[in-house]
Order: structure tokens, then C-alpha cells, then sequence
């Protein structure tokens, strides 16, 4: 009798625990936000900061692709968010915070603005950013949606030696929470054969889609 009743107890239990387990799998980490510009400058529209809108001539530097996924905390994909960027040309210049602009790569655009599509997907086409005195390269992000609350944050390139340096990344990211801000980055080829890397940057924001469950 004691055998059944520890049976019928495992039979009850075992459903639960699995569900929480499930549960769990179906959380993703929230991206960590860093609020660290006091203002934005006015972000272009366009998601291609190699050249400017009309222009033939590409900025210099390393090309590289920029893609990811919006996800809200259920890992669901956000379509519809506005995926702004602001970053350094090749050198680690920024427009506005530079002194000197003649040594500024002034066919490089600085800032880029993606829609993300219905599987949540974003994609810029800019250049690797120089390092910015003491700060490792980087790229900051702001993301706006109607139905979740605005997130700004940082995107860091992994394999740079500044990374271990930079005192955003080091001193203000909870040291578990670290790799959710460094990109990877993959060798891809274009048409003419030219090598070029994509940067992989998945961005889980705080909330739910109110429709969209999957």
C-alpha cells in the first residue's frame, strides 16, 4: 500500500516539476540596460552607416554585418520595434563628441535606424568601431516598441583586448551578465568573393507580447 501511495505521489509531483522546468526554458535573460548617453543626436533612418543616403563613396574600416533578434522575456519575437544605433567611425571618432572633425571619416554615418520584422530579426550594414580613449569598441543601442518599456544598451565586439579594460562593461554589468553584451562574430563572403565578419546581437527585452505567443 505504501508502494502505490509513493507512486501515486511521484505521479502527481513529476507533472509539476516538469512544467516549472519548462517554465524555465522558456525564459530568456533580460538584456542588461545601461543608460549611460545624457542625450541621443538626431539618428538617421537609414540601416546602412557606410555611406550616406545617394552617396557612392564607403567610409573606411573593417565592413561588417550587424544582425539580431528582439525577443520579449518569453523568448517571443518582437516585430514592429524601432532599433536605433549610435557608434565611432573606424578610427574611434563620433560625430558631435570630437574635437577635431577633419580627422572624423565624414562618409561614415554614425547613427542607424532598423524595423525589426515579424520573426523579430533587425540587420545594419556599418563598419567595426575604433577604440574611444580608455573604452573598448562599442555600440550603443536604444530600443522603442509601443507596447514595452524603452531599453538602451551597449554592444561589445568579443576577441578585443580592450574588452577586459572598458569600465562600462567591467564595473556597471553584473560579471554573470557580461556575455549578453559581447557580440560573436562569423567570416562571411560577399558576391566578389570579399570577406567581411557578422556580428550576432540578440536583445531580450523586460515584458511580454501582448498578442503574439508561440
Amino acid at each position: 500500500m505504501r508502494t502505490i501511495s509513493i507512486l501515486l505521489l511521484m505521479l502527481l509531483v513529476a507533472p509539476t516539476a516538469y512544467a516549472e522546468e519548462q517554465s524555465m526554458k522558456d525564459q530568456c535573460e533580460i538584456t542588461p540596460a545601461i543608460w549611460q548617453l545624457k542625450r541621443w543626436p538626431t539618428i538617421s533612418k537609414s540601416n546602412n552607416l557606410r555611406r550616406h543616403t545617394g552617396g557612392v563613396e564607403l567610409a573606411r574600416g573593417d565592413y561588417i554585418l550587424l544582425t539580431g533578434m528582439i525577443t520579449d522575456r518569453k523568448c517571443v519575437p518582437v516585430a514592429g520595434a524601432i532599433v536605433q544605433i549610435w557608434q565611432a567611425d573606424s578610427l574611434g571618432l563620433m560625430k558631435d563628441f570630437t574635437e577635431d572633425h577633419r580627422k572624423r571619416d565624414k562618409k561614415f554615418i554614425n547613427t542607424g535606424t532598423a524595423i525589426t520584422d515579424n520573426f523579430g530579426g533587425y540587420s545594419f550594414l556599418t563598419v567595426l568601431p575604433g577604440a574611444l580613449n580608455d573604452r573598448a569598441p562599442f555600440i550603443n543601442f536604444r530600443i522603442l516598441h509601443k507596447d514595452f518599456l524603452p531599453l538602451e544598451t551597449v554592444m561589445f565586439f568579443e576577441n578585443q583586448a580592450y574588452n577586459d579594460f572598458d569600465h562600462i562593461l567591467n564595473y556597471e554589468v553584473d560579471a554573470n551578465k557580461r556575455d549578453l553584451l559581447v557580440a560573436k562574430g562569423e567570416k562571411i563572403y560577399n558576391n566578389d568573393d570579399q570577406e567581411s565578419i557578422k556580428y550576432q546581437f540578440d536583445i531580450t527585452l523586460e515584458g511580454k507580447n501582448k498578442y503574439l505567443k508561440y
